[in-house]
């Protein structure tokens, strides 16, 4: 799921810094989609089923998912309070 709207062209002249915020956000949703297609465990919830789970790739690939979202969160929350702004 994408946080954010793609920006509008006056969206990008008030804030131009939101075209490559919107990329990240694409992006990082990718990134977080094919580590869980590495681990179905990573994005079931049940995080740590499986034995091997414990293993520093698939930990620090949750980390990652987790980070993302995180971090996609808050580039969107950002981009609303640019629009509160206006």
């Amino acid at each position: 799921m994408l946080y954010m709207k793609k920006p509008t062209v006056p969206d990008l002249e008030e804030a131009p810094e939101l075209a490559v915020m919107t990329l990240l956000d694409f992006a990082l949703e990718v990134v977080d989609d094919a580590l869980c297609a590495t681990d179905r465990n990573l994005c079931s919830g049940d995080d740590f089923q499986n034995p091997n789970a414990a293993a520093a790739v698939t930990h620090l690939a949750k980390a990652i998912i987790d980070h993302s979202e995180a971090l996609r969160q808050t580039i969107s929350a950002y981009q609303k309070s640019i629009e509160v702004a206006k």
